[in-house]
């Protein structure tokens, strides 16, 4: 007799493929002039990771998802929990998977966007976050065709050097680190990818 689906699950043994963690990560901007996004009027929330790994370097508000909860639905709560931001509306930005992104273990990150009015909010740190801050942001090719990322607060300079690159398969330019200061894992592609999402809102 053949054997049911209920059989095969009931002996199915999960341990024999390893398991990689999921990750949220979500980026923030508030503008104030959509028609000069490369200036000091885009902003972006960032926060100061108070434990390891990279304690006290700046990343995106983000963490795990749980076992029970989507992935938008652990986005949305990280992001009220590390930052105090109830966002209404997130939009998937990408899935990260490069394979040494986070040096725990094996971590698969779906990013979020969104643009808020930061008027209308009042950012306090919480969770594991020791602080959540706006940084002003902007990124321009330099004279070697690299991207070069800057984030500025009242007291921080964080900056990023991005190369582009076209791979056959992907329809789309792939950015890779070259240098990294302030960020933490590989937060300064994401915040590279969002940013080119947010200019193509511009065009629409």
């Amino acid at each position: 007799m053949e054997e049911t689906e209920k059989e095969f699950l009931k002996k199915y043994d999960a341990s024999k493929y390893q398991k990689p963690s999921v990750a949220a990560d979500i980026v923030i901007f508030s503008i104030y002039n959509m028609e000069n996004i490369d200036s000091e009027e885009l902003k972006i929330l960032l926060v100061k990771r108070g434990k390891h790994p990279y304690k006290n370097a700046f990343a995106l508000p983000g963490g795990f998802v749980g076992i029970n909860e989507t992935i938008e639905e652990a986005a949305q709560r990280e992001l009220l929990e590390e930052t105090g931001v109830d966002c209404e509306f997130l939009e998937q930005l990408r899935t990260t998977s490069t394979v040494d992104r986070d040096p725990r273990y094996r971590v698969i990150s779906a990013s979020y966007i969104a643009l808020i009015d930061a008027e209308k909010y009042t950012i306090k740190a919480g969770d594991d976050a020791s602080d959540a801050k706006w940084f002003a942001v902007s990124m321009k090719q330099n004279e070697n065709k690299n991207w070069v990322l800057k984030l500025q607060s009242d007291k921080e300079e964080l900056k990023a050097v991005l190369h582009e690159e076209k791979k056959k398969w992907i329809p789309e330019s792939e950015l890779s680190i070259l240098e990294n200061d302030g960020l933490a894992f590989d937060h300064a592609l994401i915040i590279g990818y969002a940013i080119w999402k947010l200019k193509s809102w511009k065009k629409m």
